[in-house]
């Protein structure tokens, strides 16, 4: 029997075009498929991989505004010397 339902298989990942594979179909939703044997649990590492970079990028990027602010504060604070006279 061949069928393909209109959402896909859950959790595909390392299947490749022309796999055959055991499938199992929900009770109260028959269009809702997944491959025998794999749950969310295999949806959790990319998810998670997501997740972390993500903060790293937005830890990335306040760490750089944070120095920013420093700088700008610190050349704000600093005496200005008027033109032509030596420190």
């Amino acid at each position: 029997m061949n069928h393909n339902p209109p959402l896909g298989v859950l959790y595909p990942s390392e299947l490749s075009v022309g796999d055959r594979i055991q499938v199992e179909y929900s009770k109260s939703d028959p269009e809702l498929v997944r491959v025998a044997g794999r749950s969310a649990v295999v949806a959790v590492l990319p998810a998670a991989s997501v997740a972390a970079a993500s903060w790293l990028v937005i830890g990335a990027v306040m760490v750089l505004i944070a120095v920013g602010h420093r700088r700008a504060e610190a050349d704000d604070s600093s005496p200005s010397v008027p033109p032509g006279v030596d420190r």
